[in-house]
């Protein structure tokens, strides 16, 4: 305690010292610049009575140097004091420059007072010129402070994280997981390994949520023990997530791939997939019929491709399971939606297609024909844009002040709850467009009896009410 208040009480005695070097550059620019200072309209009697007696009987003002002098050194005693932590971007270059140029402002100025302009633009350049050089003094003071200390006196509490010296050499065999290392010891950065020459034993990865576990360790463990021709870790991962009732056995393949094909750019990849039922056959044996189950033709149950393009990887998932058993996307693979062009395609249709069916008729009173009409311009949009906007697509589709102002925030929500944020502006996706279109059909359903498919104007459809029911009525120009 007696410690930290002596560290209180010097802040102080810093702070007022600093207060004292500020003053003395006040008094400085009053008694200097007094004639500007005059026609500015300040006039304060008592002040200048004080400081003709400080100069009556100390000769302050007598050079234009003393005031600066005095507020130079109390600048510099301040700086003594300033607590901080070294940074790697101050270096002794950067200080001498701005020493020098801080000196040349704030002493080398006096001939701007002496300049044929008029008082008053003589005073504003010399009030510049000083407080851009205070400035430059007082960076250079703090910097210099700093180093001072760093270089002076022991880190007692590692305040530049220096570490001890660790691996720097890469021990690589056909078993090891080899991770790049940084580490900051004796003043200098280092580049080291941390070498597991021997992973079949057992690895254990501790840390805080969000430390980067993943990214820096797990991510580059399964990568390289694939790149070795290893799978048993997908295997254990998997076996250990499938633990709900409802998962099936089955057969697992992990397939490693080159030259896959994305665009127009080809990438390694790895193929994981679970086939989960099998199909009966019958095979012919010396005359014999034997019933047997294998692997079949048929669509996969489960699947995962990993296309090892640049960080984050882009993912192809398949998963036919129930919801109770949805482990495959949600804890074996854990993907996150790439926020690229085919996601902000697809997942932005679904976005509207969620709102125009369940938000837009809590907020606003709409027929089932307004709610078709919005779909299908929604899916002309993105059929007729080669890039989207979410100002034109809200709009030339929604087209109503209130109802935009709802739709964001529904696609706020929409992006919490997804994990998922949009861009405003994105290539639109003409693949993703052609597969969302199948579930933006545009039908309303009435009763039992019938189903309208809308595909076209909303113009051609009106609503009404008679003696026997609610009607639609619906404008053509011929049958097909």
């Amino acid at each position: 305690m007696q410690q930290e208040d002596d560290l209180r009480g010097l802040a102080k005695v810093m702070d007022f010292m600093r207060a004292l070097s500020i003053l003395f550059v006040v008094i400085h620019i009053y008694w200097f610049c007094y004639e500007a200072i005059k026609q500015w309209g300040i006039d304060i009697g008592v002040v200048d009575k004080i400081l003709m007696n400080f100069n009556r009987t100390a000769g302050l003002y007598t050079s234009i140097l003393w005031t600066k002098l005095f507020a130079v050194v109390f600048l510099a005693l301040s700086c003594l004091g300033t607590k901080g932590v070294k940074e790697e971007k101050i270096t002794w270059n950067k200080i001498y420059v701005c020493l020098t140029f801080g000196f040349i402002f704030f002493f080398l100025n006096w001939w701007v007072l002496a300049s044929s302009l008029p008082a008053v633009d003589n005073a504003g350049l010399y009030i510049f010129t000083m407080t851009v050089g205070y400035i430059l003094l007082l960076m250079a003071g703090i910097w210099m402070s700093r180093l001072l200390k760093n270089n002076l006196f022991d880190d007692v509490f590692n305040l530049e994280n220096e570490s001890f010296m660790q691996e720097t050499k890469l021990m690589a065999n056909e078993y090891s997981v080899n991770l790049p290392t940084r580490f900051w010891y004796k003043k200098k950065q280092w580049k080291g390994w941390i070498n597991i020459v021997n992973p079949f034993r057992a690895s254990m990865v501790l840390g805080t949520p969000g430390s980067g576990k993943s990214y820096a360790i797990v991510n580059n463990y399964i990568k390289q023990q694939i790149e070795k021709g290893y799978t048993g870790i997908i295997h254990q991962h998997l076996k250990s997530v499938s633990k709900h009732p409802n998962i099936k056995d089955g057969d697992l393949f992990i397939v490693q791939y080159s030259d896959v094909k994305m665009g127009n750019t080809f990438y390694d990849a790895l193929g994981i997939y679970k086939i989960e039922n099998r199909d009966s056959f019958i095979e012919i044996s010396s005359g014999k019929l034997t019933f047997k189950k294998g692997i079949g033709s048929r669509k996969l149950d489960k699947a995962c491709l990993i296309l090892f393009t640049k960080v984050p990887y882009t993912l192809f998932i398949i998963d036919s399971g129930s919801i109770e058993a949805d482990y495959w996307k949600n804890e074996f693979i854990k993907a996150d939606y790439k926020n690229d062009n085919i996601n902000n395609t697809s997942q932005f249709l679904a976005l509207t297609k969620n709102f125009v069916a369940q938000r837009l008729p809590q907020e606003f009173e709409v027929s089932k024909a307004d709610q078709a009409d919005i779909l299908n311009k929604s899916l002309q949009f993105f059929k007729e844009k080669d890039n989207f906007n979410l100002n034109d697509f809200a709009n030339e589709v929604i087209n109503d002040p209130k109802a935009i102002e709802v739709f964001k925030q529904y696609k706020t929500d929409f992006e919490q709850e997804k994990d998922f944020e949009f861009s405003d502006n994105f290539s639109i996706s003409s693949e993703a467009v052609k597969k969302q279109a199948r579930a933006l059909k545009s039908i309303i359903k009435l009763d039992k009896n019938f189903h309208i498919y809308i595909h076209g104007s909303r113009e051609l459809i009106e609503q009404g009410e008679d003696k026997k029911g609610k009607f639609y009525k619906v404008y053509y120009k011929e049958e097909s």
